[in-house]
């Protein structure tokens, strides 16, 4: 039979968190901390380093205390099936935690916990990224994103994720239920989600807004995420290598500059191949890139301009949203994205793009030419051929086009809040009413932020 607390226990519980959360503000200002995922990556890396530094574990990361020799400075769990079936276990755990507030009927000793009112969608009163922890958080579709929040109310300048993969061998809808019918392939230990035990299916896309969000936030406040998980596939941070970072101690300017001059390198060699009309060549050269280096918003860029010469028109608008995703203030992906529309005959939805983007820069010459033969036009030439984009992708695609450059411009502008609060127009989080209406609103405000109130 599981504990359970009456009124007045909870509301003494709670404030009592409340205050021991005020003793962590600012605690680590200045300082390095590293986010540990769980994903199988952590089996690639030697993880000695982590006794000297500063870290966040979450969920059933437990299951690897005995075989790494360390534990977490601070532990994490939000969703509440981690938490029911692994609560005797977290409780074991000797670091300080912090637990969602549902999880609270569950614990008969609140020593050492502090309850987070968490949410899975946000709200007028919750933020989508919390400075304040002690009011309510987000829980952003993952429990990285809380931990987040919690390093930058602890006041931490440099947060380095490891371990945070990104990627799942099992598939199914996003936030589904299963119960598991054997070894765990998704995390660090086959236990981790094993035989018979209830998780979530991810939700890989959602948790990407969040992570964008996060990534605003800190930049905005002059501080930074970088991810240094061994060939992960989130292109959301900048990428380090943390055998550099950590163990040969260079610093991450140095890291990330020849980073970027190895993925120049790469992508002017295929982009060569396509020259000499080698597009076959080009194409997985390009995706290789792609493939070693994630965060390339040109690679993807470019391999969308590869499939749209071959006819994949879905592929290619696949890979040019992944590039403004990526780099929400590129020129490139802007025109290229426009262009996918153009094919398709959607001269109207060009001309919004060009003058949503005219927005940002309105002397940019290219672009100013682009739309004034647009508005010229006598009418849209349709000539989209096999393959091309059917009218969901257009929609679809579209919407989110605009999403982004207007948050490109915001970014641009300085805009940093609102930034951040355009990001959740980008959810896709099922059978939300509050949310369909908070994208209405968003939608409009956007609009009227960035055509003049011209819906």
């Amino acid at each position: 039979m599981s504990y359970r607390v009456n009124h007045r226990e909870r509301l003494k519980i709670i404030e009592s968190s409340a205050k021991l959360m005020s003793c962590y503000k600012d605690r680590h200002k200045g300082q390095r901390c590293v986010i540990i995922g769980n994903g199988p990556s952590l089996n690639r890396m030697d993880l000695s380093f982590l006794k000297d530094e500063i870290s966040f574990g979450s969920n059933r990361i437990y299951l690897g205390f005995e075989k790494w020799g360390f534990k977490p400075t601070y532990y994490v769990s939000v969703n509440q099936l981690v938490i029911e079936q692994s609560m005797k276990e977290i409780l074991k755990i000797p670091v300080p935690k912090f637990l969602a507030l549902n999880s609270l009927d569950g614990v008969s000793d609140t020593s050492g916990i502090i309850l987070l009112k968490t949410t899975g969608l946000p709200s007028d009163s919750v933020p989508p990224f919390s400075v304040d922890p002690r009011s309510c958080i987000w829980e952003g579709f993952t429990v990285t994103f809380v931990a987040m929040q919690l390093a930058w109310y602890m006041g931490f300048s440099e947060v380095v994720l490891i371990g945070v993969d990104h990627h799942f061998v099992t598939t199914g809808p996003a936030n589904k239920e299963i119960l598991s019918e054997g070894q765990d392939p998704n995390h660090f230990d086959p236990r981790y989600f094993g035989k018979g035990v209830r998780w979530h299916l991810p939700d890989l896309v959602n948790s990407e807004v969040a992570y964008r969000i996060a990534k605003m936030a800190f930049e905005a406040d002059g501080r930074r995420i970088v991810d240094a998980t061994v060939d992960g596939k989130l292109t959301i941070f900048p990428k380090a290598d943390y055998r550099r970072l950590f163990i040969e101690r260079q610093p991450l300017q140095e890291i990330s500059r020849e980073r970027n001059e190895q993925i120049k390198v790469l992508i002017e060699q295929a982009e060569k191949k396509a020259e000499q009309c080698d597009i076959g060549g080009a194409l997985s050269d390009t995706l290789w890139v792609i493939e070693q280096y994630p965060e390339a918003a040109t690679a993807y860029s470019n391999a969308g301009v590869l499939y749209a010469h071959s006819g994949d028109f879905s592929r290619a608008m696949e890979h040019f949203i992944k590039a403004l995703r990526i780099d929400p203030v590129s020129h490139e992906a802007v025109i290229n994205c426009a262009n996918m529309f153009a094919v398709a005959g959607e001269t109207g939805k060009v001309r919004q793009i060009y003058s949503t983007y005219m927005q940002r820069n309105s002397i940019d010459r290219n672009i100013a030419r682009l739309l004034k033969a647009l508005t010229e036009d006598a009418g849209p030439v349709n000539v989209i051929g096999p393959g091309g984009l059917s009218s969901v992708e257009i929609e679809e695609s579209f919407d989110e086009v605009i999403f982004l450059i207007s948050g490109g411009n915001l970014l641009l502008a300085g805009d940093n809040d609102a930034a951040v609060k355009m990001c959740l127009g980008l959810l896709r989080y099922p059978d939300s009413e509050a949310l369909v209406d908070f994208q209405q609103q968003l939608r409009t405000w956007i609009y009227s932020r960035t055509t003049g109130g011209n819906e």
